[in-house]
């Protein structure tokens, strides 16, 4: 090309016998270079191959759906549970969608358990070398607080979130994966919005399915909500209490372990990762604000916390998690005097959860428990000048629910799905109390939810949501009368 540039630029200063050999170059140059680049216009005209029986097989270890006919709300995941719908395998280097959540196939949820396929893409998209892949979901909430009870009504509407997923395969083992979270809209200095990094993490798979190693920013892999937490992938608006103040969601440490497939239907995980910051409990928030998330975070204190579930068949799932980390040596504590506090505050935790879903109807259930040691020396700590950090937290803390759900199109084989459903959820943040007798406040702590309200999913990855939430405290108000409120929910979510 520069040859050619040169002889186009000067041929006005040619000589006559210089401008025919100008001609005669240009002349052989252009028969040399047409053909080539006629036979690669022609070779990108042809459609792409059809996928080969080999790429169109399932994942080893994914189970495969009976011949009948798939469930409505799983239609679009009949091909592969756990998965999206087949993204073609010679598409674009960056394709859409892809996988929205942090466990590889051999560790995601099952299509049918959450009546909707997993945000995990096929084998031959997700694991393709050099491909990235791009993928999130976003959530609108329109919350009317006060419908019933004491209080005045108050209508407000937020974006409560958009979440950009993005990794990378460098080759068939080894990729990268991130979540990119923005949080109410708008973040600045005078906004209540954050931008936060959910996940980052690098994993590499030793044994295919069965063993595969990760490190970065992980989640804790405690209850369903923690891992699985794409709108369209949960009833009611609002996540869980249980999901919020007994497990802190979304909940991230800085870390590193171990996951896989040991037989088809059985997943593990095991993770060393930093502990929590005792400093951040509190009485109504838990451990939530306790969270270090890798943002300079103190790693003082370590924990270690795994989960195994077990999928006996498709569409049924139950599941054990576990933790125990220090979060004493993670915090600033001071005694009275200003000396420096040495505590470990222990922290452990255990929860069992089962989903299912048969026939058009799904159903959930989760109870959680952690127990926090030395609450009575904690609740004692100052900021070294000797003002209370007022670290009355309990010595434990309790919750579980139990959700069922119906798809009333299920008959009809469509794709569309509509699901009435109700949830009862009973929590308490103060369901041990050491050190110290109990008080009126520990018992407004505890809380007991009916939860009840409709989901429509068009498509298996958008979902609009109603509710009403009737929240009961423990004890009697101020008046001498329950607490108990009413509040409206309204909600669209989206993944891709």
């Amino acid at each position: 090309m520069s040859m050619l540039t040169f002889i186009f630029n000067n041929r006005s200063t040619c000589r006559a016998s210089t401008r025919a050999t100008c001609c005669t170059l240009v002349t052989a140059l252009a028969l040399t270079l047409l053909p080539p680049l006629r036979a690669h216009a022609e070779d990108s005209a042809q459609p792409a191959p059809p996928p080969s029986d080999e790429a169109a097989a399932p994942s080893p270890g994914a189970q495969t759906p009976t011949a009948a006919a798939p469930e409505p709300a799983a239609a679009a995941a009949a091909a592969a549970p756990g998965q999206h719908p087949a993204v073609p395998s010679s598409g674009p280097e960056i394709a859409l969608p892809d996988e929205p959540a942090p466990l590889s196939t051999a560790s995601a949820p099952p299509a049918l358990s959450a009546g909707q396929p997993s945000p995990e893409s096929p084998e031959h998209a997700a694991r393709a070398p050099g491909h990235t892949n791009i993928g999130g979901y976003a959530e609108l909430h329109l919350n009317i607080d006060h419908v019933s009870g004491p209080g005045g009504r108050n209508a407000q509407i937020d974006f409560h979130r958009f979440v950009l997923f993005v990794s990378h395969n460098f080759t068939d083992r080894l990729r990268f994966y991130s979540e990119l979270e923005l949080e109410h809209a708008v973040a600045s200095a005078s906004d209540p919005g954050e931008i936060e990094l959910e996940q980052a993490f690098v994993e590499y798979r030793v044994l295919d399915e069965q063993l595969g190693l990760r490190a970065g920013l992980l989640l804790v892999p405690m209850g369903i909500i923690n891992q699985w937490h794409e709108p369209p992938m949960f009833h009611g608006v609002e996540r869980p209490m249980v999901d919020t103040v007994i497990i802190p969601s979304t909940w991230r440490e800085a870390g590193a372990g171990l996951f896989g497939e040991l037989i088809p239907g059985l997943r593990y995980q095991l993770y060393l990762m930093t502990g929590l910051n005792a400093a951040g409990f509190s009485a109504d928030q838990g451990l939530r604000e306790g969270m270090g998330e890798a943002a300079n975070a103190r790693a003082n204190g370590l924990a270690v916390s795994g989960r195994i579930e077990y999928e006996p068949a498709l569409g049924v799932v139950a599941g054990l998690s576990g933790y125990y980390g220090l979060s004493g040596p993670n915090a600033q504590l001071h005694d009275a005097t200003g000396a420096r506090l040495a505590l470990g505050v222990p922290v452990e935790g255990v929860v069992v959860d089962a989903r299912a879903r048969r026939f058009g109807f799904e159903a959930r259930a989760e109870l959680a428990y952690f127990h926090i040691a030395e609450t009575a020396r904690l609740r004692m700590a100052t900021d070294g000048s000797g003002k209370s950090l007022g670290l009355d937290i309990g010595s434990a803390l309790a919750g579980g629910y139990v959700e069922l759900a119906y798809d009333v199109l299920t008959a009809a084989h469509l794709e569309q799905a509509l699901l009435p459903f109700v949830r009862l959820e009973r929590y308490d943040t103060m369901a041990g109390v050491a050190g110290r007798a109990r008080t009126p406040a520990d018992e407004k702590a505890a809380a007991t939810e009916l939860v009840a309200g409709l989901t429509y999913r068009p498509v298996s990855q958008v979902a609009v949501k109603g509710d009403f939430r009737w929240s009961n405290p423990d004890g009697a108000g101020p008046s001498g009368h329950s607490d108990a409120v009413g509040r409206v929910d309204l909600g669209l979510g989206v993944m891709f």
